[in-house]
């Protein structure tokens, strides 16, 4: 339980346990550490399940990462669609583990406002489909959603 008192000044909650949340992050280099946390942004790669897409914004991308949970938040423009068609596909910030298949959503949020699924698709990539498995390619769409997995 929790009880021990910290040092005086140090700022920390320290539980009975063993198990310290300094004030001052000081991580380990193991990712199963509570101590491990992240929050960014990062630059994905976006591609088609077949053909090439010739323009897509990415106006946001970020993540929460605790311990081996990734939290990844994602908004993309489809400008122009060119030969792009299936799903759409982008990198990932931390390797998927491959292990315990999640899967995220994500809405339309220009035209249609119509539902979708976020699921792994490499240890890289996570793929995006809409609620009937249709291409979430076509011009003018704005994919946002969010997608939940364990980092290797």
């Amino acid at each position: 339980g929790v009880g021990v008192v910290p040092p005086a000044g140090k700022g920390a909650l320290q539980l009975s346990s063993g198990i310290t949340f300094p004030a001052t992050q000081v991580a380990s280099s193991d990712a199963n550490t509570l101590d491990d946390y992240k929050e960014s942004t990062w630059t994905p790669t976006i591609t088609a399940g077949t053909g090439t897409p010739t323009t897509v914004t990415v106006n946001a991308a970020n993540y929460t990462k605790i311990g081996r949970v990734v939290v990844v938040n994602i908004d993309f423009s489809v400008v122009a669609i060119g030969t792009a068609a299936g799903s759409l596909t982008f990198t990932l910030p931390f390797i998927h583990s491959g292990s315990s298949i999640p899967c995220g959503a994500f809405r339309e949020n220009a035209s249609t406002g119509n539902m979708g699924q976020i699921y792994y698709g490499s240890g890289t990539t996570a793929s995006c489909l809409l609620y009937n498995n249709a291409t979430p390619w076509v011009n003018g769409y704005r994919i946002q959603g969010t997608y939940t997995y364990f980092s290797a």
